[in-house]
């Protein structure tokens, strides 16, 4: 419940700024919307992907002894 909280606050804007950003700077370039919106939705899944993956290891980090552990030790 909390990741889903997490998701809405915090992710999901980021997610907008980042598209719209995109977008505009794609119009103010110039570049055709077509392109700017392929690269809005690109910038969507790299922030989403981002979530995911914070959402996903933070179970690993408050269970380690040290913070973050890693296999290579």
């Amino acid at each position: 419940m909390e990741r889903k909280f997490e998701f809405i606050r915090r992710w999901l804007p980021l997610t907008a700024a980042a598209v719209s950003a995109s977008i505009l700077l794609g119009t103010i370039l110039h570049i055709p919307l077509i392109q700017s919106a392929t690269a809005g939705g690109l910038t969507a899944v790299l922030v989403l992907t981002g979530f995911f993956f914070r959402a996903h290891g933070r179970g690993e980090d408050h269970n380690s002894e040290n913070g973050t552990k890693s296999n290579l030790d």
